[in-house]
């Protein structure tokens, strides 16, 4: 299965370790983004430091190891929907209208927390809670089992947390 990230998915899944970061780590979901989502995440990396309470290094791992889970798309590679998502979003909130070109491009679902994605019918959209995710596992038996199957921090069992120095898979303890 296909699925656009906003912004918002990504920008969590660097903020705290739970289920957007699970599923990003671990899903088998073939996922897409804008490259701007990068540049727009660089250009807010002090204020996302200061809140995901990582020190640089871990925050520059976990964004790298996060991206390669994710296809980066120019904004030309949308151009042709570019002008009907405007439109469609054009009332609702025109700034992610976007991430609905490239969901319409590719053919596939957004996810994304921002409760205006709910208010247009063109493509489906998810947001982070459980019973979406639940459903869309319902729905594809070979997702039945993937949380509870991988250790989803194979990648990245050596960040630190905090300023500490404590590795993610001892924090939780």
């Amino acid at each position: 299965m296909e699925i656009v990230l906003d912004t918002n998915i990504l920008i969590s899944s660097l903020l705290k370790e739970g289920l957007t970061r699970k599923i990003i780590l671990i899903s088998p979901f073939e996922m897409h983004t804008l490259e701007f989502a990068n540049y727009e995440m660089d250009v807010h990396k002090e204020e996302l430091l200061l809140k995901s309470k990582l020190d640089e290094k871990s925050y520059d791992l976990l964004k790298e190891v996060i991206f390669d889970r994710v296809n980066l798309v120019p904004l030309e590679e949308i151009e042709a929907f570019r002008g009907i998502a405007e439109e469609i979003m054009g009332d609702i909130d025109i700034d992610d209208s976007p991430f609905l070109a490239l969901a319409m491009s590719l053919k596939c679902p957004i996810w994304s927390n921002d409760v205006h994605f709910m208010r247009q019918n063109v493509v489906k959209a998810f947001s982070t809670k459980e019973r979406s995710w639940n459903s869309i596992r319902r729905n594809r038996p070979d997702l039945k089992n993937a949380a509870g199957e991988q250790n989803i921090y194979h990648k990245t069992s050596n960040l630190t947390h905090n300023t500490r120095k404590i590795p993610f898979d001892r924090a939780r303890k």
